[in-house]
């Protein structure tokens, strides 16, 4: 082979790779990616969006225990709204700090964007807890692994201490005597 054919079949092989890099992939992202919160109680949603119709998820991400608690997981509108039965389970034997989410749309892919969860979250104490991807699988409608990304960075911000409970009068003139 000449250096000419090496030449063509390097750029063949270059084009053809920088195409299949430039196919935008499925997304999977915490709205909003920085969630500073005025009440104790407060929520974060996953959501996933991109070019193709999706059937599942199977993720797993980490979360600073000593800064928020999670009180509940609830399938996002990407499965409840979608008109067809899903699957949807939250693993209640992680670690304190760990999320394991595995959810499916049965029979059918659902569209390629939405709220594929919500968490419900309490504020424990001032602090930055990050939201941290340990692992992603997303599928298709085939129900084979697709190519898909998730976001970094995100995190949760408690800036100062948000008051539990409203005081009553009574407790008000207590602190004054």
């Amino acid at each position: 082979m000449n250096h000419h054919a090496h030449l063509t079949s390097f750029c063949l092989f270059l084009t053809v790779l920088l195409a299949a890099a430039a196919v935008p992939a499925q997304t999977v992202f915490f709205d909003p990616a920085v969630t500073s919160p005025l009440a104790k109680e407060f929520t974060v949603v996953l959501a996933v969006a991109g070019p193709d119709p999706v059937m599942g998820v199977d993720l797993v991400f980490t979360y600073d225990p000593t800064v928020v608690r999670l009180d509940a997981v609830d399938a996002g509108t990407f499965f409840t709204g979608s008109g067809f039965d899903y699957q949807f389970w939250n693993d209640p034997y992680v670690p304190a700090g760990t999320v394991h989410v595995s959810a499916a749309q049965l029979g059918s892919a659902a569209p390629a964007t939405g709220s594929l969860a919500v968490f419900r979250f309490y504020a424990l104490d001032v602090g930055v807890s990050p939201l941290y991807f340990l692992s992603l699988t997303v599928r298709d409608g085939a129900n084979q692994d697709m190519q898909a990304e998730h976001s970094t960075g995100d995190r949760i911000i408690i800036d100062e201490a948000i008051p539990t409970d409203d005081l009553s009068f009574g407790h008000v003139k207590a602190l004054y005597r």
